[in-house]
């Protein structure tokens, strides 16, 4: 660590993630683009970082499903791992939010890397029905190659909607686009908006935020520039 008190080891996302749950100004910023005062579960308070699926932490969230334990064998045995993980009120209501974070544009773009082929095809099943349901004007074919962390997200929120918990009755999922990031490659808003938007249009067959999607265009080098993306 060098006498900032940046930890060159931790670059992107994964840096600024900790700055935005531990430094004052973005903690600050974050909790007033959502609206509501953030109670974290991941990144942790400690300061350490650790990415946590959903199975890892249901009980602290209290995720349950038909009564019970949550159930989540419809995914295989590794899940998919979330930048953050937190807890807020919004309009009255106790909100999960689940977090994706992104530093540069070529993060939004991934495939399918399971060697399973058991694997492969519980996936592509269950990821084919839910687009062929949701967005059919959508070509599945980049949701296994070209933007699938993104669409196994969108998956995986529908599914956890359908969950139940004692501790919110709301789940929105936050996608946050960092600009002008220092620590790897600087992107600014303007290649955001067009690589979001195209993802996002390519995924759904349609150019708009997805309903319980949000996105945030955090500017690390002047937070008040930031803003937010709420669909309707």
């Amino acid at each position: 660590m060098n006498n900032s008190g940046f930890d060159e080891k931790i670059k992107g996302s994964k840096y600024w993630m900790r700055e935005m749950t531990s430094r004052g100004i973005y903690i600050e910023k974050l909790n007033s683009m959502l609206g509501t005062k953030l109670e974290w579960i991941s990144p942790t308070k400690d300061g350490s970082y650790r990415e946590f699926e959903l199975r890892g932490c249901a009980d602290i969230i209290g995720l349950e499903e038909g009564g019970g334990k949550a159930d989540f064998s419809f995914w295989p045995q590794r899940q998919p791992q979330w930048d953050g993980i937190a807890l807020g009120h919004n309009d009255k209501k106790r909100v999960l939010y689940l977090f994706e974070a992104k530093a540069h544009t070529q993060e939004l773009h991934s495939y399918c890397r399971t060697k399973s082929e058991e694997n492969k095809r519980i996936i592509t099943e269950l990821l084919s029905c839910f687009q062929g349901k949701c967005y059919p004007n959508a070509s599945f074919k980049c949701w296994m190659n070209g933007y699938y962390q993104l669409a196994n997200r969108l998956l995986f929120l529908n599914k956890v909607k359908a969950m139940k918990s004692a501790k919110y009755s709301d789940v929105k999922l936050v996608l946050i686009y960092f600009i002008n990031d220092t620590t790897y490659i600087s992107t600014s808003e303007e290649e955001w908006l067009k690589s979001s938007q195209k993802a996002l249009r390519n995924l759904t067959g349609f150019g708009v935020v997805p309903k319980d999607v949000i996105e945030l265009f955090v500017d690390v080098q002047d937070i008040s520039k930031s803003r937010v993306v709420i669909p309707d």
